[in-house]
C-alpha cells in the first residue's frame, strides 16, 4: 500500500512517519510539502478558491503517483475534503479522522486543542 501525506509545515513530517513506521511499516509513504498553505490561510482567513486550487495540485501530484489513500497531515485543512474528496476515486483522510472515529464510541469526550 502507497500513502501520500499531504503537510504545510516540516514540524509534522518526522511525528507521521514515525508513527507509520511503529504502526504500520510496510506501508510505502510519499511526501508533498507545501509551507505557503498556512501563510496562504492565515492571510486570506478562510479556505478559498486560491487554496483549494493550490491543494488540488497536490491531489493531482499525489493520484499521478498511484497512491491508495491520502492522509492530510494539517488540521488546518480538514474542511478541504468534503469540498474535494467527490473529485478524486482515492480516500482522503482528514488528520483527526481517526481519533474521532474512536472518540465516537464513548457517550461522553473532552477535548483539548491547539491551532
Amino acid at each position: 500500500m502507497k500513502i501520500a501525506l499531504i503537510s504545510a509545515t516540516k514540524a509534522s513530517l518526522a511525528p507521521i512517519e514515525r508513527a507509520f513506521y511503529e504502526e504500520a511499516p510496510d506501508i510505502e509513504l510519499i511526501h508533498l510539502l507545501d509551507t505557503e498553505l498556512l501563510s496562504m490561510m492565515e492571510k486570506e482567513g478562510a479556505l478559498t478558491s486560491n487554496i483549494i486550487l493550490r491543494f488540488s495540485s497536490l491531489l493531482n501530484i499525489a493520484v499521478s503517483s498511484e497512491i491508495d489513500a491520502i492522509q492530510l497531515t494539517c488540521s488546518a485543512f480538514n474542511n478541504i475534503t468534503s469540498i474535494l474528496q467527490p473529485l478524486y476515486n482515492v480516500k482522503l483522510f482528514r488528520s483527526d479522522e481517526a481519533m474521532l472515529d474512536q472518540a465516537l464510541a464513548y457517550e461522553r469526550i473532552g477535548l483539548i486543542s491547539t491551532v
